[in-house]
């Protein structure tokens, strides 16, 4: 027995060893990788993850102290029923997060009780991703609306948009806020860059963008759960695959070797399903703003946004790199097909749900030439959004007018 003990135990130390300078060596060809990487970057001219080298705004003098600003801010936190938000109360020169995690919006804040108080509702085009405070949708916005309120008023304008967010979030943060009390008076929608993305990325429509994260981390959190009370030591003992698996995915290493094996591309549902799906889960989402609008006295405004890919706009030769170097990859390939179906369908179905106050933006760019889009995905230069909010402007405008003379209730 004594000498199966000590021989065991050389086996557990050998092992040991064995396994240790395998981490060992594994942790020193990561940290060497990351600062190769990080090295060329650098040569490269890129310092910083948010924005697409050549953003037409990025000689602008406010431009890189707004990244830093922007990176700082980019840290996001659960919220429950719409996954996530931006952490609350950041405040910097360029952009500054209030402490309910929206967007401020520079607007008058005297006198103290608004004549008016209008909701915007989007994604990162919302939010202003690539826009000073000062200069995002709901800015603009708010500086339209302030004359309609007469002498001695004014219109309260509040950005809920979030980065990522579909069409189905934006009317569930609606309706927390309008549990919470909040009585706005009109809601408006900016949606189709997200709701078109999340369509194509699961293969049907009404899910939020990147559900197999939710997934993967719901299944992650299980397995690690410990106040599960049938749980084992046999479950412990398979969690730690799940473990080793999160670090190999986390691996930049690992993600190089594995970019040099040859992929198959991804079939993705067909463009016309996609387009069909997309705008019937939205003219539904909007028949239920429709009645929560009925119901709690608001009057919602729907617009689709223009993207890189529908806007026929005269393009600029670094918009016109960003399809090209899209249309490389299938995903990007059949998101261009999709955008390019949808806002005659949208039109159709909105015209039955929101007569009138439906607004295809897509083509506001149409036949211009100047620099609009700052990547791919469809955000926008600051010089953009006046002609963005042109758009939409005379509903926005009318019905604000409406509900300024209509009784409060």
């Amino acid at each position: 027995m004594r000498h199966f003990l000590v021989r065991a135990g050389r086996g557990v130390t050998v092992t040991w060893q064995i396994l240790g300078m395998t981490l060992l060596t594994f942790a020193l060809v990561e940290c060497g990788y990351r600062a190769v990487a990080a090295a060329q970057a650098r040569s490269r001219g890129v310092t910083q993850r948010s924005y697409t080298p050549g953003d037409p705004q990025e000689r602008l003098p406010w431009h890189a102290p707004y990244v830093a600003e922007f990176d700082a801010v980019r840290a996001q936190q659960w919220q429950p029923y719409v996954y996530w938000r931006r952490k609350p109360d950041f405040r910097g020169r360029y952009v500054n997060v209030d402490s309910a995690a929206r967007r401020v919006t520079p607007q008058p804040r005297v006198p103290a009780t608004p004549a008016a108080r209008v909701f915007l509702f989007g994604g990162s085009t919302m939010w202003g991703t690539g826009q000073r405070d000062s200069a995002t949708i709901a800015a603009e916005v708010a500086r339209r609306l302030q004359p309609l309120a007469g002498v001695g008023a004014r219109i309260e304008v509040t950005n809920f948009g979030e980065n990522g967010w579909v069409s189905t979030q934006g009317m569930i943060a609606l309706q927390l806020a309008l549990r919470a009390g909040a009585r706005p008076d009109v809601v408006l929608f900016y949606d189709g860059i997200n709701d078109v993305a999340a369509t194509v990325q699961w293969g049907q429509a009404g899910v939020s963008q990147n559900e197999f994260k939710r997934e993967r981390e719901f299944a992650f959190g299980r397995a690690m759960d410990h106040e599960v009370s049938t749980r084992s030591a046999l479950d412990d003992l398979r969690a730690l695959p799940l473990l080793a698996g999160e670090v190999l995915h986390q691996s930049a290493f690992i993600g190089w070797v594995k970019s040099l094996a040859p992929r198959r591309q991804p079939a993705f549902i067909a463009a016309d399903s996609a387009a069909d799906r997309t705008v019937a889960v939205y003219a539904e989402t909007a028949r239920m703003v429709e009645a929560l609008g009925a119901r709690y006295g608001f009057t919602p405004v729907f617009v689709w946004q223009p993207t890189p890919q529908s806007t026929g706009k005269v393009l600029t030769k670094f918009e016109s790199r960003l399809l090209v170097d899209g249309d490389k990859d299938a995903y990007w390939r059949r998101l261009h097909e999709v955008h390019a179906l949808v806002p005659a369908r949208w039109r159709d179905a909105m015209a039955g749900v929101a007569p009138g106050r439906a607004v295809d933006a897509s083509t506001v760019f149409r036949g211009d030439s100047m620099a609009v889009f700052t990547d791919r995905t469809g955000h926008t230069t600051e010089s953009a959004v006046p002609a963005i909010v042109d758009a939409f402007w005379p509903v926005l405008a009318r019905v604000t007018r409406e509900r300024l003379r209509a009784p409060r209730s």
